[in-house]
């Protein structure tokens, strides 16, 4: 559905812009067609290309160094802190060279970065990946606000959905604009089959962006009911969570166990009974495209994917249904 503000059509694409710009806190937002191309286009509008290094966490969605290979550039992985999943800022600072063009850090499971200013400070243009933290918070800001760029995903497991998509914010309107142009074939304003750069399509569609603006108007809720399903949670596992930083925000509710044979079992019961649980991220140095002689495996990243696992949010869940998933991790632990 078009509006229309001060005499102009505006597409459902671009209202969806402007609305997660406001709520997010930057002066712009981009909509694209997923948190992976996000990622893709942030470092593009960086100049991120062959050559180039990239630091990304090693525990994290591989996404995120997936975007760096895209760009022809190499992805250095830095481990997780020895008590939580979130990168370790000393690790990022340890691998900072001349060839570091940026540094994309990861807000799992809806905890912000610890250590996110200071990473920003070191002077290196960082990437909020945000895609599991919408509405999560840093001393009373969102995060996405913290570094050069942020990217959101819009899958259908997040916070808020709209079965895929995404949005990258910045408050930048010249690397906005880079990714404007980026993500619809390079057409550029003319429009006339000239193109300054290899372009890509990258672009959401109209649906999309209106079933993400209904649930952007419901998103206090839905992160409300997420977080009253966790503390029933909390009250039966808090010796197994990761703590939470303030500012935190519920995606998933991760578990950490004794060991690797005690996860298991957790997991395959609570698989057989229907209830959606997954294990932790492999390291991503771990995997067959960036594992070799010279990779550093992080031994948290190693620790924590050997031991955790976490239960994943539906919508629909009903009280029988928490009860129940409270009743087969006891029987299991």
């Amino acid at each position: 559905m078009q509006t229309v503000t001060n005499g102009i059509f505006k597409q459902p694409y671009e209202q969806l812009e402007t609305a997660w710009a406001r709520y997010i806190g930057t002066n712009e937002a981009v909509a694209v067609s997923s948190g992976t191309a996000g990622l893709h286009l942030a470092l593009k509008a960086l100049g991120v290309g062959p050559g180039d290094e990239v630091i990304v966490p090693d525990f994290g969605m591989i996404a995120a160094a997936f975007a760096v290979t895209y760009c022809g550039a190499k992805p250095i992985f830095a481990d997780c802190r020895h008590e939580t999943v979130d990168v370790d800022g000393g690790e990022i600072k340890r691998k900072i060279i001349d060839k570091t063009k940026a540094i994309i850090i990861e807000h799992l499971y809806g905890r912000p970065v610890y250590e996110t200013i200071p990473i920003v400070g070191l002077g290196i243009p960082v990437i909020e990946d945000a895609c599991e933290a919408h509405g999560a918070e840093i001393i009373g800001r969102k995060v996405g606000t913290f570094g050069k760029l942020a990217v959101f995903s819009l899958y259908r497991n997040k916070i808020i959905q709209a079965e895929e998509g995404g949005l990258v914010n910045t408050d930048d309107p010249v690397l906005a604009n880079r990714i404007r142009e980026l993500k619809s074939m390079a057409f550029g304003h003319a429009h006339d089959y000239y193109h300054h750069a290899i372009g890509y399509n990258y672009r959401m569609t109209n649906m999309q962006a209106e079933h993400a603006l209904m649930e952007l108007r419901d998103i206090k809720w839905y992160l409300k009911q997420r977080q009253a399903w966790a503390n029933q949670l909390d009250q039966a596992f808090s010796h197994y969570t990761l703590s939470r930083p303030s500012g935190s925000v519920i995606w998933v509710y991760d578990m950490v166990m004794e060991n690797q044979d005690q996860r298991d079992r957790v997991l395959q019961a609570l698989t057989k009974a229907n209830i959606p649980a997954r294990h932790f991220f492999k390291p991503m140095s771990m995997q067959p495209m960036y594992c070799g002689a010279d990779v550093e495996i992080g031994k948290n990243a190693l620790r924590f994917s050997q031991r955790g696992l976490y239960l994943c949010y539906h919508r629909s869940f009903e009280q029988k249904d928490v009860d129940k998933t409270i009743k087969i991790i006891k029987e299991n632990l």
